[in-house]
Parts: C-alpha cells; structure tokens; sequence
C-alpha cells in the first residue's frame, strides 16, 4: 500500500512540473492537489497534450530506460556480459545475471513504470471531460489520445508481466489518496489478454502517421497504428496464438514494405523484406544499418523508440545507457 501511495504521489508531482507557475510556493499552500487537477487545470487540449508528453518525458527517465534494457535487451542473447565493473558479481546487474534476486534488489522496483500508468489513466479519464470545455479538442482528437495512452499503458505492463510475471493491475485514474490503493496482484496472463482486447479496441482511432516537425519525422517516436500492431504481435506470441501473432506481424511488415518501395530504392529491399543493407554500394560502410538503427535512430525500419538528443541544451534529454553498458561507445 505505501508503495503504490509514492508511485502515485511521485506521478502527480512529476505530472504538474510542466505547468507554468508563478511561484511553487503560493500554488502548494493555495490549493490542495485534488483541486488542481479537477478545477485548474483539465480545461483545454493544450492541458491534455501536457500531460502526454510527460509520458514520453518519464520513459526518457535514466531508471525508466535503465529497466528497459535490464528487464528485456540483456536477458536475450543478443548481449553478454562485458568487463565494466558495472556487471561485477556483486552488482546489482551482475546478481541479475547470475540469477541471484532478491527484493533488495534496485532492480525489481517498479514505480518508474507505474507512474507512467498513473499518467495514461488519467488522461484517459479526463480527455473526455476536456472536449466538453474546448471545443478545438475534437472526438477524432480524444480518440486518437485515448489510443496513443492506451497503448503507452499497455506498453509498460507488458514490460512489467514480462520481468514479474502478476503483477497490480488497474486502468482507473488516482485521483486521490482515499482510493483503494492497497492492490492484490493480477495474474500475468489475465493482464496480456486485457491489454490485447484494449489495444483491438483503440487501433484504429491511432494515427498511422504523425504530421513532419520543422521537416522532420517523429513518426516513429510516437504511438502509431504499426507500434501498436507490433505490440499485439507480440503479445499474441506470449500466449501461444501464433496465427494472430503472424497476422498482425504482416500488417507491420506490408506497411514498411510499401513504404520503402515508395521512398527508397530496390537496394534497400533484403530478401524482399524492407531491411537497410548493411552497407553502402559506394561508401561500403560496414554498420550501416546497425547505426540507422541503434545509432542515429529513427530509421526508416524504425516502428517505435523514444527520442533522444545528442544534446540537452534544448531542455530534452540524453540516453545515457549504452554509453554505460556498451562503455567503448559513445
């Protein structure tokens, strides 16, 4: 119960941070924060806007990226382990690699995910009531935040069923602390097949593509209709449904086939899969495609990935992780 009381309590702090205020100060004495959030600030699309991209600013997080590649990338074996004192025996990655957890553990903590949940609730809750005050915020609008939220949510506790297996569970905003908080866990695979009849639901109302920025794609740093295709895929795959796992798997691969056949040339089609080659016919670049990938980011491979900068001048924020965990690189 104290537990799932600080993820929320940190959610709500983290959420308000973007809000132009005067004086932090006067705003915590004047209003409690139950009335913030219900009278002073749920009032235009802009508000609604605020707070989703605070979802993508938490996921940007060192501990909430940390865990990503923890919980999923080192698990596999595309990694092993390198000689950083960083994977020591009595590190806390190294006692993960060596199968050896307890709850003691810095890694089986889990409020990074869960504030990013409490987030996509409530935004779910209250895009509705906004599009009754703004008119500007349309239902093509409200549907399209519901489906980009819903599939952030979905993202996270399939991380989180993936790493723990049952885990809480629960899709009502935290508006309060006289709500139940004190929550049993649910079984893994009860949650999977929610999140994939939520994910059936909200896809279509998704953007397929997200308008250019300054000429520059961020298609592929937001929730599309193929994010959240991949996403069932995957989790289709988890519970041994292979036949819609291939179905929804093809939906990705056919949109990315036409979309290189439209933007690129035959060179960049590998065994008649849309793929980057791995090198340039003229420049004969080895990594080519590791580096459009992983590197630079945002590929025309790329499906969904959070965007970082090289640079934090610009208040956005660095991925600090392989520079940490693969330390030969930048």
């Amino acid at each position: 119960m104290n537990k799932m009381k600080k993820i929320w309590f940190k959610s709500a702090f983290l959420a308000m941070v973007g809000m132009s205020m005067t004086s932090c100060g006067d705003f915590l004495d004047i209003y409690p924060l139950t009335m913030v959030y219900e009278d002073n600030y749920w009032n235009e699309k802009n508000d609604v806007d605020q707070i989703v991209t605070g979802c993508y600013t938490r996921m940007q997080d060192d501990d909430f990226v940390r865990r990503l590649f923890i919980w999923g990338e080192s698990r596999s074996d595309n990694t092993r382990k390198g000689f950083h004192p960083k994977f020591s025996a009595t590190s806390a990655e190294g006692y993960i690699l060596s199968e050896n957890i307890l709850s003691t553990n810095a890694y089986t903590d889990w409020s990074s995910f869960y504030s990013v949940i409490d987030r996509c609730n409530l935004v779910i809750q209250k895009a509705p009531e906004v599009a009754e005050k703004d008119p500007n915020y349309l239902p093509s609008d409200v549907q399209a935040t519901i489906a980009e939220v819903t599939a952030l949510r979905a993202l996270c506790y399939f991380y989180l069923v993936r790493t723990f297996k049952d885990v809480p569970y629960y899709t009502e905003a935290i508006t309060n602390d006289e709500q139940e908080l004190n929550l049993p866990a649910t079984d893994g695979d009860v949650i999977v097949r929610n999140l994939i009849n939520d994910l059936l639901a909200v896809w279509p109302n998704a953007l397929k593509v997200w308008p250019k920025q300054s000429g520059k794609d961020i298609s592929y740093g937001r929730i599309t209709q193929n994010a959240i295709f991949a996403m069932l895929a995957d989790m289709y795959l988890w519970i041994d449904d292979y036949s819609n796992a291939e179905k929804y798997a093809q939906m990705v691969i056919d949109y990315k086939t036409d979309y290189f056949k439209n933007n690129y040339s035959s060179y960049y089609m590998v065994n008649g899969y849309p793929l980057i080659p791995d090198n340039d016919n003229t420049i004969l670049e080895a990594g080519m495609a590791y580096n459009a990938n992983f590197g630079e980011g945002g590929g025309p491979e790329s499906i969904f990935e959070l965007d970082f900068s090289e640079s934090t001048t610009d208040g956005s924020k660095s991925n600090d992780v392989p520079a940490e965990f693969f330390y030969r690189f930048f």
